[in-house]
């Protein structure tokens, strides 16, 4: 139960209410009620009160969501409603006799969605506690209750699309008239969604709109959410009234018609007595929503006949589906116009509204022209038809016809780019009906006659029977003796045509025709206007694979057979790939690509935006690398577009594949063979140069603080396809060779070395020389801190020489001095340096004691026992003393050096 109802003013038998004697009680599961408030229903006089909102707007959500596809119909469970029952309880009212009460209850299942058919009643009770009031006043306790069953009945949707010409008199060209449209709802389920619901009215080409021209919505009826007015809908050859209303449910939408006011008649309207099958006045309305994806649904029903459900061949709702079904209806537009007798060209586009499909043969035959592709992209591109027409809007017949059609052709007079073919014989028709049986109709083969010269009409090169059309260069028809077009009859003649094949040359290029027409006994030949087919923008696309190294130098190509390249249209893929070999080239074509996207806008303007190309191959990744034969390459490809002042330019796409460049390091240490700088000639830096393939490319500064060691990083590996050979010079190091092994490299420094002689020379010892020692003991120190020591003897003429000693010591040069150990009686000097020491050693004689004055002697004893000894012991003390002093001075000098 979703909602209680009813009226308070009494009508008839009804009782008369007040709001506030009514109570509305809700009551839950567990016994207990809530008291619901009741409030006007949009008047007055009426009531109503809202039972379990909560399922409803939970009910109403689950529908939302199916309608918008997130939300599975199976996965909609039921709703438990808050309320099982209601009461309505009436405070301080008497039912008067014959009076009535009546209220309404809506009910709505709890699980609608998965609720199946079942042909089982749907019981319902009310019951009612009053008391009846008796004659006497008293009362008396009555329970009452009634109960209804209703029955699960299958429902089928029925629909009803009206159209309908309003205001129209006497159909006059300029005469204004409303057109309404209309689609019925009271046979819809309340709960279907209709996404945008639209109403396109097809006019007839005798009818047209202006400024004046808008749309009303008839009471009832939701504001429209937009209107627009197209000329040439989906290149119909119809101009078109486009109404799209709000989305909502059917239960939201009280009615749905619209008058399209204003609209009037044009010049081109067939007199009302001259329509037949195929020319007349028709005006067609279609109805879509955009969520009958699939068409009208197929379980709607025709309310009142099936002719509302027809195929959408002209692609009405503009999905690309040309076999679904949808509505439609049609009303007359009555036509008059002066009496007179024309004769019109016309042209329509056969050509399939989907790639590939069939031919349509309901579009509108226009004297605009038309776009037609290439002939040789599918059996029906390029398929085109024109309609030759002679019109009798006369009340006497004509007894004589002739018609006259030299097809386009380069000099044609009609500035025509190019020849269109015929398909086969002409069909010459009076509506629907043939009569080719009473004309003559004639081809010519040979050439293309002069369509403004009368006696080609008398060639001999006319043939009936032509062998192959598509050879046809002009047509001829003349009626036979005795054929009459009757009053308000029109006859045509349908050529149907085929663009060339395709050339890129030819790209928005255009064929102008025309017909001639002698009526009667006249003998001049009367020129119809210009019919146009215009190709539609094609170009040929070259694309070229090309592979470089990162300086851009062309390399050899990687060992791949093929490579498959995707083409890409503002962006996106085409779906269109080319094959790339050494054996072409490694170049391909793209043939028959539109050079722009066309926008037909509803002025019947086109706006035109030139289409980006490029390529791309088809296994680079989402970085836009490939990798053949191990190695990785960049791909990159150009753009290109065309040029709208040199259409037929040929366009080409490079796509280079760059060699993406190994990173290779050069590394090395730098090594010194210098007895650790023994002589300071190290610098305190060097340059390492860096040779690619014997070319410097690069250096870099080493020294103490990289702990001698350089590295050249993120180095390319190859070049030119072929791999480098690096290798590593150093500027030259003052003093040093160097050695490179590899990366390494070595610097040698041989330290300078020196000797040193020493020369013993022995002075004033002529006369002791027998006492001269045989040898002496010298020591040599470097910096103070002896490092030898030898003996110099007499046997060596006493010279010796200190051989091989570094000359420097931390890069300055070391101070060597001699040292000799004394030689008793012999003073020695040294003198030189590095050079060479001269030791001289002096004889110093010893002075003779000169005895002194003795003192008087003091009287002595003799020694006593025992004093010899003390004696002994004091000298031996004495002698100890002077060995440890000497074997201390010994020991300092050790120390010292």
């Amino acid at each position: 139960m979703t909602m209680i109802t009813g009226n308070l003013v009494g009508v008839g038998s009804r009782a008369n209410l007040n709001l506030s004697q009514l109570e509305l009680r809700g009551y839950k599961a567990d016994g207990t009620y809530d008291v619901i408030p009741l409030t006007n229903n949009g008047a007055a006089w009426l009531f109503k009160g809202e039972v379990n909102a909560d399922s409803k707007e939970k009910l109403q959500s689950y529908l939302d969501q199916i309608n918008q596809g997130t939300l599975d119909p199976a996965n909609a469970g039921a709703v438990d409603p808050k309320y099982k029952r209601v009461g309505l309880y009436l405070k301080d009212f008497t039912l008067a006799p014959s009076a009535n009460l009546e209220f309404n209850l809506k009910m709505m299942f709890i699980n609608p969605f998965g609720e199946t058919y079942n042909d089982r009643p749907i019981n319902n009770t009310v019951k009612a506690d009053v008391n009846r009031v008796n004659e006497d006043g008293s009362k008396t306790k009555m329970d009452l209750s009634g109960s209804w069953n209703s029955y699960f009945t299958p429902f089928t949707e029925k629909v009803w699309l009206g159209k309908e010409t309003r205001n129209q008199r006497v159909g006059m060209p300029n005469e204004r008239f409303t057109a309404r449209v209309g689609f019925r709802l009271d046979t819809l389920s309340g709960a279907r969604y209709l996404k945008n619901p639209t109403f396109v009215d097809l006019l007839p080409t005798g009818v047209s709109y202006d400024q004046l021209t808008h749309v009303d919505p008839i009471v009832g009826s939701k504001p429209v959410q937009s209107v627009e007015f197209i000329k040439n809908y989906n290149e119909t050859g119809r101009d078109a009234v486009k109404i799209v209303l709000p989305s909502g449910y059917v239960y939201e939408y009280a009615n749905m018609s619209y008058d399209i006011v204003d609209l009037y008649v044009n010049n081109d309207v067939i007199p009302s007595k001259a329509e037949n099958d195929q020319l007349n006045n028709n005006n067609d309305v279609y109805f879509y929503a955009d969520n009958w994806t699939k068409g009208t649904p197929a379980d709607f029903a025709g309310l009142y006949n099936t002719n509302n459900f027809v195929k959408d061949t002209l692609d009405i709702n503009i999905n690309g589906v040309v076999d679904e079904t949808i509505l439609k209806a049609t009303a007359k537009v009555l036509g008059n116009n002066v009496e007179s007798i024309q004769s019109d060209k016309h042209i329509r586009s056969l050509e399939p509204n989907t790639p590939g499909g069939a031919a349509v043969y309901g579009r509108a035959f226009t004297r605009n022209t038309i776009s037609t592709d290439f002939a040789d992209v599918t059996n029906t591109s390029g398929l085109f038809q024109y309609r030759l027409s002679v019109r009798n809007y006369y009340n006497m017949a004509m007894d004589k016809i002739l018609m006259y059609d030299v097809f386009p052709h380069v000099g044609d007079g009609r500035n025509s780019a190019f020849s269109n073919t015929l398909q086969g014989p002409l069909e010459l028709k009076i509506g629907s009906t043939d009569v080719s049986d009473k004309y003559d109709i004639y081809y010519r083969t040979d050439r293309y006659p002069d369509r403004t010269d009368k006696n080609e009409l008398n060639s001999s090169a006319w043939t009936k029977n032509p062998g192959d059309y598509t050879k046809v260069k002009a047509i001829k028809i003349v009626g036979k003796n005795g054929t009459t077009l009757e009053p308000y009859t029109v006859l045509s003649a349908y050529l149907t045509m085929k663009a060339p094949t395709y050339d890129p040359k030819l790209s928005e290029a255009v064929a102008n025709n025309t017909f001639s027409v002698i009526y009667n006994d006249e003998v001049k030949l009367r020129e119809t206007d210009v019919v146009s087919n215009k190709l539609i923008d094609k170009m040929d696309v070259e694309a070229t694979k090309k592979w470089v190294d990162t300086e851009g130098n062309e390399i050899a190509t990687p060992d791949v057979n093929e490579i498959t390249v995707k083409l890409f249209a503002n962006g996106e893929d085409t779906g269109k790939t080319a094959k790339l070999t050494a054996a072409n080239n490694w170049k391909a074509k793209f043939t028959q690509l539109r050079q722009y996207t066309v926008v037909q806008n509803n002025d019947g303007t086109t706006t035109k935006t030139p289409i980006v190309y490029t390529v791309k191959e088809a296994n680079q990744n989402g970085n836009n690398k490939v990798t053949y034969s191990g190695k990785t390459y960049d791909v990159t490809a150009n753009s290109v577009q065309v040029n709208p002042a040199s259409p037929t330019e040929q366009l080409g796409i490079t796509i280079t594949n760059t060699m993406e460049q190994e990173k290779v390091e050069v590394s090395g240490t730098k090594t010194w063979d210098d007895n650790f700088n023994q002589d300071g000639k190290r610098p305190t830096s060097i340059k390492v140069n860096l040779l690619a393939n014997g070319s410097k490319v690069q250096e870099k500064t080493v020294n103490a603080d990289s702990n001698w060691t350089y590295t050249f990083a993120n180095l390319p590996k190859y070049k030119s396809g072929q791999e480098i050979t690096y290798t590593v010079t150093e500027e030259a190091v003052d003093g040093y060779t160097a050695t490179i092994n590899g990366y390494d490299i070595s610097n040698k420094h041989k330290p300078e070395y020196i000797d040193i002689p020493v020369e013993k020379v022995w002075v004033n010892d002529n006369s002791v020389i027998s006492s001269r020692p045989n040898k002496i003991h010298v020591k040599l120190y470097a910096n103070d801190e002896m490092i030898e020591e030898r003996d110099i003897k007499a046997a060596d003429n006493w010279k010796h020489t200190f051989a091989n000693l570094p000359k420097y010591k931390g890069g300055k040069e070391i101070k060597y001095a001699i040292k000799e150990d004394a030689v008793g009686g012999y003073t020695t000097k040294v003198t030189g340096d590095s050079a060479g020491f001269v030791i001289t050693n002096t004889y110093e004689p010893e002075k003779p004691n000169v005895p002194k004055t003795p003192d008087k002697p003091k009287k002595t004893g003799l020694p006593k026992t025992g004093d010899s000894a003390i004696l002994v012991f004091y000298a031996g003390v004495l002698l100890l003393a002077l060995a440890g002093l000497a074997l201390l001075i010994r020991m300092r000098k050790k120390i010292s050096e």
